[in-house]
């Protein structure tokens, strides 16, 4: 309409100067609430400190923490919980959150005090990893902005951004020495880096299609990785200190769908694979033999994790299960 044109124009002339207030609309956005399901909730990620003492139970905006004598909630989160990660002592939980197309943050969380002690954000979209390095020196945060950021934890300071991938970002794996990153993205590589300095080490770029999964082998001598071609990716880490090709070792069929959940046992022997068709499959390190199948799960999984000494492990599904 001609007035709505005279008032671009004026503003135009006027300099086309911003808002005084330039926040995304998404940042202020009312949407209002839909009438509530009665099915319980999604899990979307779980873990375990290494003393087996503490345990962490993600769904959408809410941790239920157990300790040793109570449950915690951490409920004050603001969206979708992808990752959670306890440190080293079990005396923290580091959690992958953020609000699509918005922000992306990682939380960490006092378990003594239950109090927020610092965030690490700086992505544009949801994040979806967190880690804290072994030596809990590190935090490495990625998403689908398609970047890490990588932060000293003990001095609670910003280190470097690393941006080689194409895709987003969906796993990330410290390697047990805590000197390298590994990075599993859309864009069907998973990418190494060197710690501290981000030094790319090798890209592995055999997967032909997106990875969501990515893990060392408990003894840093392996690297496992997975995703939508439905295959077990295997290579021997030979690039530990400078840039070098790692060699493939297996690159074997394993599911007759996209593989959701990846998870190298505590024993160094056993790998657990879970797929899109509701499979759930033990492996055997190096090797990668299938030793057992499961019966069909009731839902996809969408996390796994290890139950601390202990041979045994945890599936989290979307219909809100979980089950030992």
């Amino acid at each position: 309409p001609a007035s709505e044109l005279a008032k671009l124009k004026d503003w135009i002339s006027q300099g086309a100067k911003g808002p005084q207030d330039d926040r995304s609309l998404f940042s202020h956005l009312v949407v209002p609430k839909l009438p509530a399901s009665t099915a319980a909730p999604p899990i979307t990620a779980i873990a375990y400190s290494k003393d087996g003492k503490r345990s962490a139970m993600a769904r959408y905006g809410r941790i239920d923490v157990t300790l040793e004598d109570r449950v915690v909630s951490l409920d004050e989160l603001p969206g979708k919980v992808t990752a959670v990660s306890f440190s080293p002592d079990g005396n923290e939980l580091l959690v992958a959150t953020g609000i699509t197309g918005l922000k992306g943050t990682a939380q960490l969380w006092n378990l003594t005090t239950g109090k927020l002690t610092a965030e690490f954000g700086g992505h544009q979209d949801l994040l979806y990893d967190a880690e804290i390095s072994p030596d809990g020196h590190w935090i490495a945060t990625a998403g689908y902005d398609s970047t890490i950021r990588v932060w000293d934890k003990r001095e609670s300071m910003f280190v470097r951004t690393l941006t080689a991938h194409q895709g987003a970002v969906f796993d990330l794996a410290f390697h047990p020495s805590s000197k390298i990153l590994a990075s599993a993205s859309a864009d069907e590589t998973v990418k190494l880096w060197r710690l501290p300095d981000g030094v790319r080490l090798d890209t592995l770029n055999q997967p032909q299609g997106e990875l969501v999964s990515v893990q060392f082998t408990i003894d840093g001598d392996h690297v496992i990785a997975a995703g939508a071609d439905k295959r077990l990716h295997h290579w021997r880490l030979v690039s530990r200190e400078e840039p070098a090709l790692n060699p493939v070792i297996h690159s074997r069929f394993a599911h007759e769908s996209p593989i959701t959940a990846l998870l190298c046992m505590p024993n160094g022997q056993h790998l657990i694979s879970a797929a899109a068709d509701h499979s759930l499959k033990v492996w055997s390190l190096p090797d990668l033999v299938e030793l057992h199948a499961y019966g069909p799960s009731s839902d996809i999984v969408t996390a796994l994790s290890p139950l601390p000494n202990r041979t045994a492990f945890v599936v989290a599904r979307m219909d809100g299960s979980m089950e030992e």
